[in-house]
């Protein structure tokens, strides 16, 4: 996508990832943003930090700096051992202080709090001042102006899966979707969940069984089957009465197949489930409380943590 950023940096500056920050929803949202600032700017992106979950990914799977636009510019993939030695390089590099001393003003670092906003005056002026800006210490840099058709289209095509995970993906769903008229897929995340922000966002497994229940209600006279995913193991009996599938339990293939379900539900604080809910634009119920019951009106399709173009970042 070009626009007038477009004059302003250009193809020889270059964004560089020094560390990774949270698991694989968190390094998509990262680099997502990225991909919306690159659209916008020109500017080359290198996350080779990305490396422990970029065999998944046609647009990563063969390039080992992990750049977008994509640069494949052999068939095989990288070897896992060359990513984890890429990986160890750049994190001494940023943690040693080195990247400071030898690029002074040119790392960018977040609280883990804050959004830093890529599309800033101050951060635009840096990164056409030199050729290289670096980012660490966070996952919180967002380009909140993107256009909507054009953005989704380019992360589609980056983030496609590879093999062999497409293929397992696309087995769930033959399955699950077999003898459903309507397949809701359920992210369920407990383990870490348990004690972050004081188990605020720790919702039992009878409390999604409960909100299962109330959604099959949502769709009168038609077959509904629950596709479960979850960082904990689940089974059928923790769900009776209900029709319920369960992922593989590989990361990357749970969150795809989410993404092929024909809604989706999971926790407000979670990446995981909020990634295959803006890639294929699926309406999705985010768990504040899982008390509530909701509407149909309340699976929304959404965009976040991206806002359309002339729409405001909290959109």
């Amino acid at each position: 996508m070009a626009n007038k950023a477009h004059s302003v940096i250009s193809e020889q500056h270059k964004v560089v990832v020094l560390q990774r920050v949270g698991r694989l929803g968190n390094q998509i949202a990262l680099m997502s943003n990225l991909v919306a600032f690159s659209q916008a700017t020109g500017v080359i992106i290198l996350h080779p930090t990305l490396g422990a979950y970029a065999d998944y990914f046609r647009g990563t799977c063969c390039d080992l700096f992990c750049r977008y636009p994509a640069v494949n510019s052999s068939k095989r993939r990288v070897p896992i051992l060359y990513r984890m030695l890429l990986y160890s390089v750049f994190r001494a590099f940023d943690r040693s202080g080195a990247a400071n001393k030898m690029y002074p003003g040119r790392v960018w670092e977040s609280d883990y709090k804050t959004q830093l906003d890529l599309a800033s005056p101050e951060f635009l002026t840096r990164v056409r001042s030199a050729r290289y800006t670096f980012l660490t210490k966070g996952w919180f840099f967002r380009y909140p102006d993107v256009d909507k058709t054009s953005f989704l289209a380019d992360l589609g095509s980056f983030f496609s899966l590879a093999e062999p995970y497409a293929s397992r993906v696309a087995a769930v769903l033959r399955k699950a979707k077999s003898m459903s008229d309507i397949l809701i897929g359920v992210h369920i995340r407990q383990s870490d969940f348990r004690d972050h922000a004081g188990g605020k966002y720790f919702h039992s497994t009878k409390d999604y069984a409960r909100l299962m229940e109330h959604t099959c209600r949502l769709f009168p006279g038609q077959n509904v089957d629950f596709l479960v995913v979850s960082d904990e193991p689940k089974s059928a009996f923790d769900f009776p009465g209900l029709r319920c599938h369960f992922g593989s339990g590989q990361d990357v293939e749970d969150m795809y197949s989410l993404g092929g379900c024909d809604y989706i539900i999971g926790s407000a604080a979670s990446s995981f489930s909020l990634w295959p809910a803006v890639l294929f634009q699926r309406p999705t119920y985010r768990i504040l409380d899982p008390a509530c019951k909701p509407t149909k009106d309340d699976f929304r399709i959404t965009l976040e943590p991206w806002a359309e173009r002339g729409k405001s970042s909290s959109a």
